[in-house]
């Protein structure tokens, strides 16, 4: 509804800013320093983030902004109600994961802080009891709902975006402009090339990355510019800035975790306060990853039967969990984020055939949220099985040019010179083939009802 679209630009844009710069991006960074020089990692950085988060909005933010639903019920026209309800398991098995990481994040940092002005090393336990402070802080916060969070970024964001120009200046002034620029590889993989294409993909994924969380927050924008600015300003610029800075410090004082090295690098004083607005950028992020699966939880007919503060306490259970196995989780960091890339490339694919070319732009709502067996969306057995398989399809096109648990790679890797760009194209022409053969004949799925609604609308002008 119209009133409920509460975000304007620059709520959208702290939003956004805010669910970005978090130790995801630092991490990122360092990552990228491990395989190429910065002069290159900055090319890979700015043009692998843009392809990613480019593909991801073009195929999302049309339908979500438009009709003002989130990622989850966006699916259902390509892969049912209950292939839809068997991507979001995936989805929240990742969010999990990334909650987690940044939870252990946060405890680390306030770690840091504590040895710094105490000189004394940090007892064992704090690492996990703080971590689950920090859980506890973002539920209430996610408790409160998505204008809590949009309020809390309007603090956060300008914070810390002086930090990061805070923190370029003393590392450009402390090292040398000369030691970033002139600085080489950290750990790269014998084949030049392949260390160029695989920093591309590795900033690929980490644009993909947003795809599970980006429906709850641009269904409540005023408008589809506002929400495309704001993501191509946040997810993208902002948050390319941050893994450049991560790169940047990867380089000249060793190490992919920004806690270890803030207070290095500005002193106790600066360095401090840098960490507590990281920690605080951690639970905003984490808030909206929170509150977006959450958001999608209620697609259950359990979750949907139960209260807000139910559903978001049987999310935290897990990621409670998860902290008590914190080497566990901060140690596959990589294959959240490839994880991610493997197969929401294949998923903006279809999304972008269903809804763009085989739909024109035009959703039957009423079938979105219709359960029974006259939706157009029930498909054989709630599942549109060439849009599940499309997706897999794709994915597996992934796996096999790059493992995505080992980052070994496949010599075809040399001939396609990219990863999610071969998935892309392998799941998007499979399932238009499927819609045209399959589903156009057999009416499943309503694929042209586009053309009734286009024809009234004339016809009442």
């Amino acid at each position: 509804m119209k009133n409920e679209r509460t975000c304007g630009f620059w709520d959208a844009t702290f939003i956004n800013t805010g669910w970005a710069i978090a130790t995801w991006c630092f991490l990122t960074g360092a990552l990228t320093a491990s395989l190429v020089d910065f002069k290159t990692a900055i090319f890979c950085t700015v043009f692998g983030n843009m392809l990613g988060v480019m593909i991801m909005l073009i195929a999302e933010i049309s339908v979500t902004v438009k009709y003002g639903i989130d990622t989850y019920p966006a699916m259902v026209s390509f892969l049912g109600r209950n292939g839809m309800k068997f991507m979001l398991i995936f989805f929240v098995l990742l969010n999990l994961g990334w909650v987690a990481v940044l939870s252990l994040m946060f405890s680390r940092a306030v770690q840091n802080i504590y040895e710094a002005i105490s000189g004394n090393v940090s007892p064992p336990a704090m690492f996990t009891a703080v971590a689950i402070i920090a859980v506890l802080i973002t539920w209430l916060l996610v408790y409160k709902g998505v204008r809590a969070i949009a309020w809390m970024n309007r603090i956060v964001v300008p914070c810390l975006a002086v930090l990061m120009i805070v923190m370029f200046y003393f590392i450009m002034t402390g090292y040398g402009a000369d030691a970033v620029f002139s600085s080489k590889a950290l750990a790269p993989y014998d084949n030049h090339i392949v260390n160029i294409i695989l920093c591309i993909e590795l900033n690929v994924g980490a644009g993909l990355s947003w795809y599970a969380s980006l429906g709850s927050l641009t269904r409540t924008t005023k408008t589809s510019r506002g929400a495309m600015w704001a993501n191509v300003i946040g997810v993208n610029f902002m948050a390319d800035v941050a893994c450049l800075l991560g790169a940047a410090a990867a380089y000249v004082i060793g190490g992919d975790d920004p806690t270890t090295w803030m207070i290095p690098l500005g002193g106790l004083v600066l360095g401090g306060l840098g960490l507590i607005f990281v920690m605080i950028g951690n639970i905003t992020s984490n808030a909206i990853v929170m509150y977006a699966t959450c958001l999608g939880l209620k697609q259950f007919k359990f979750f949907a039967g139960i209260s807000w503060l139910k559903t978001t306490a049987l999310f935290v259970l897990p990621v409670l969990i998860l902290l008590f196995f914190p080497d566990f989780v901060y140690g596959n960091y990589q294959i959240l984020l490839n994880g991610s890339a493997a197969f929401f490339a294949s998923l903006a694919a279809v999304q972008f055939v269903d809804f763009i070319m085989m739909r024109k732009g035009y959703l039957d709502l009423r079938s979105v949220y219709n359960n029974k067996e006259s939706s157009a969306f029930r498909y054989w057995g709630g599942v549109n099985w060439g849009g599940f398989i499309s997706i897999i399809v794709g994915g597996v096109v992934y796996c096999l040019l790059l493992n995505p648990l080992t980052w070994e790679y496949s010599g075809a890797l040399l001939v396609f010179k990219s990863v999610s760009i071969p998935a892309f194209l392998v799941a998007g022409i499979l399932y238009l083939i499927w819609a045209t053969a399959v589903m156009k004949p057999s009416g499943k799925g309503s694929i042209e009802e586009y053309k009734r609604y286009f024809a009234a609308v004339k016809g009442n002008q």
